[in-house]
């Protein structure tokens, strides 16, 4: 018996190293192996997103250790976004970098392991051209329901050099965000100004599916950290997809609406891997 173990376990390690291709790592992690048409679907285990792209065109390529610690993401136009972690493997810097000039986004976490504070500097070569402060505060379900910011063009500001200020008021309905109201202003003597009624934005998202969004496999911290720039990226930490999305903006004498409609297919774990009738794609790989 033990010889024919011994033959065995002889000829398995033969086939490992003389054998011309090595397995699939898609069939070894649940994945549709070799099939473009789902790229990265079908994992049975965790993952994280890659890459979207569009029409074959990459839009944004997310680059992760095996452990799926995200690390960096690069854009369509070669702008990078670097990714640093505290000593919890939390995020605590986010470093945007193109080729006119760089935005440096600083997490600042309370007692409860909340982001509380939230800095970007704005950089134009080696100087300072605006510095940004965010306060974040929550609902009694732990979510992002209000930031105040205010912005002033120097580093390190006191408090007569802020210069604007901008407000933003996030809705849920359950897990998903579904409204974002901004209120721009001037800040005079560190003392907001009453809103400008004509530079306000608001965000609509709706008619979510029942399916789970391909950026929550991100960190939250993330799309916290970039919601300082954009409040709409907090739509990434939405447990679901939104099938409609809207945008007014008030700063327009005729205050136009754009209304985008989106469609999506799924792979059999409810993760979407296409979109745009099949012109958008949505990578992954597993998480080890």
């Amino acid at each position: 018996m033990n010889k024919i173990l011994s033959i065995l376990f002889a000829t398995f390690i033969s086939l490992v190293i003389f054998s011309c291709t090595s397995p699939d790592p898609a069939a070894l992690y649940g994945l549709t192996p070799n099939d473009p048409n789902n790229p990265g679907a079908n994992i049975a285990g965790p993952r994280i997103i890659t890459k979207v792209d569009s029409a074959g065109v990459t839009i944004e390529e997310y680059f992760s250790t095996p452990s799926g610690l995200l690390q960096a993401v690069v854009n369509k136009d070669g702008d990078t976004t670097a990714i640093d972690y505290n000593s919890n493997n939390k995020i605590n810097k986010i470093i945007y970098t193109s080729s006119t000039g760089k935005i440096e986004t600083k997490l600042y976490y309370d007692s409860s392991g909340k982001v509380s504070q939230i800095t970007n500097e704005t950089f134009a070569g080696i100087q300072t051209f605006s510095f940004q402060l965010s306060e974040l505060e929550y609902n009694a379900s732990g979510k992002v329901s209000k930031i105040t910011q205010k912005l002033a063009f120097t580093a390190q500001p006191v408090n007569t050099d802020w210069t604007h200020y901008k407000i933003s008021k996030m809705t849920y309905s359950g897990e998903n965000l579904t409204k974002i109201e901004e209120e721009n202003g001037f800040v005079t003597n560190n003392v907001f100004d009453p809103p400008n009624p004509q530079m306000g934005i608001t965000y609509l998202i709706e008619n979510f599916d029942n399916k789970i969004n391909p950026m929550t496999t991100l960190p939250k911290e993330y799309h916290i950290g970039r919601s300082a720039l954009h409040s709409v990226s907090l739509i990434g930490i939405n447990y679901n997809n939104a099938m409609k999305s809207t945008i007014i903006y008030e700063f327009f004498p005729s205050n136009p609406i754009i209304t985008t409609v989106n469609d999506m297919v799924y792979d059999s774990y409810n993760y979407p891997i296409s979109a745009e009738n099949g012109v958008r794609k949505i990578y992954y790989k597993p998480i080890q």
